[in-house]
C-alpha cells in the first residue's frame, strides 16, 4: 500500500511537469495556429518587440513568476492566459497520471488530451478547429492503435478504433455536413477522441458525446436567457467536447 502512494506521488509530479510543460507548448500553439505563423522548430518571441525569449526565460510557471508577468527587454505584458494554460495543464496531468499511468494506450489518451484542449482553446479564440491539429491527432492516434495491435498481436484495436471512427466521428461528420450548425473541426476533434478511447469501449465515448450535448445545451440555454445569445448565435462546440471528454475521464476512476 505504502509503494502504491509513493508510485502515485512520483507519477502525479511527474505528470504535473509535464503537464506544465505542455501547457507552455499549447500557449505558443494558441497564438501561432491562428497567426499562420510557423509551428515546428520556430523559437518563442515577446508578442510585444519580437526579441527571442531565451530558454532560462521559458521556463513554465517559473519564468512569468519570476519575470512578473512582464518581458525582460521591452517590460511589456504577457498575457496571463499562458501561466492560466500551463498551471491548468499541471494540474490536469498531475490528477491523470496517477489514475491511468503510463502504456501505449494511455500516451494515445494523454495526446488526445492534449489536442482536445489545444483545439478548444484555439476555437474559443478564432471560432475554428485547426485541422493541423486534428489531421496530426488522428494520425498519431492511429498509429498507436497499430502498435497496439503489434503489442498484443490482434487485430481487435484496430477493428474497435475503426468501429469508434465510423460511429462517433462519422456520425458527426454527416451532421455537420447536412445541418451547417456544427463545424466540421468538431467532427475531426471526435475523431481524435474516439481513436484514444476505443480501447475503453464504445459506452465510454457515448457518455463523452452525451456530455458534450448537454453542457452545450445548458450553457447556450442560460445565454439566450441572459441575452447574451439568440438561436442564430455561434457558439463553438469543441470546448464543450472537451471539457465533457476530461470530466468522463477523472470521473471513470472514481
Amino acid at each position: 500500500m505504502r509503494g502504491s502512494k509513493v508510485m502515485s506521488f512520483v507519477l502525479s509530479v511527474f505528470g504535473a511537469s509535464l503537464g506544465a510543460v505542455l501547457g507552455s507548448t499549447m500557449s505558443a500553439l494558441v497564438y501561432r495556429i491562428p497567426a499562420g505563423m510557423k509551428v515546428a522548430f520556430a523559437r518563442s518571441e515577446c508578442p510585444s518587440c519580437h526579441v527571442r525569449i531565451a530558454a532560462y526565460d521559458n521556463i513554465p510557471i517559473v519564468s512569468y513568476l519570476f519575470l512578473k508577468g512582464r518581458c525582460r527587454h521591452c517590460h511589456g505584458r504577457i498575457e496571463v492566459s499562458y501561466i492560466l494554460l500551463e498551471v491548468s495543464m499541471a494540474l490536469l496531468f498531475g490528477a491523470l497520471l496517477p489514475l491511468y499511468r503510463w502504456g501505449i494506450v494511455q500516451v494515445g489518451l494523454y495526446l488526445a488530451v492534449f489536442i482536445a484542449v489545444t483545439g478548444a482553446t484555439v476555437d474559443l479564440k478564432v471560432r475554428r478547429i485547426p485541422n493541423v491539429l486534428t489531421y496530426f491527432g488522428m494520425l498519431a492516434e492511429a498509429l498507436l492503435v497499430l502498435g497496439r495491435s503489434i503489442e498484443t498481436h490482434s487485430f481487435s484495436p484496430v477493428v474497435s478504433a475503426l468501429l469508434a471512427l465510423t460511429v462517433f466521428g462519422g456520425s458527426l461528420f454527416l451532421i455537420g455536413l447536412l445541418t451547417k450548425g456544427m463545424g466540421l473541426g468538431d467532427a475531426k476533434l471526435v475523431g481524435v477522441i474516439a481513436l484514444a478511447l476505443s480501447s475503453f469501449g464504445l459506452y465510454f465515448i457515448f457518455y463523452v458525446m452525451l456530455g458534450s450535448f448537454a453542457l452545450g445545451s445548458v450553457v447556450g440555454v442560460a445565454l439566450m436567457v441572459t441575452g447574451r445569445a439568440s438561436r442564430k448565435s455561434s457558439i463553438p462546440f469543441g470546448p464543450f467536447i472537451t471539457l465533457s471528454f476530461l470530466i468522463a475521464l477523472l470521473v471513470a476512476k472514481f
